[in-house]
């Protein structure tokens, strides 16, 4: 299922490190597998163009915390 492109605030939090927090859309499914793919530009040195990776959700996992 493609959940579309969901914006990035990236924030620079020392020399060559960022990071960004995200908020992902809602999904039926209880256990979803996500991919992340972002898109590089400027001087890139040795990083690759692209850098993607995965990661599953589980719904279920949180259940047993719900009042």
């Amino acid at each position: 299922m493609n959940m579309g492109h969901m914006p990035v605030q990236w924030q620079q939090v020392s020399p060559g490190v960022w990071q960004a927090q995200i908020i992902l859309g809602a999904c039926t499914e209880p256990v979803m597998r996500w991919r992340v793919t972002i898109p590089l530009t400027g001087e890139l040195g040795d990083l690759p163009p692209v850098y993607a990776f995965e990661f599953v959700t589980d719904a279920s996992a949180h259940e047993s915390s719900i009042p």
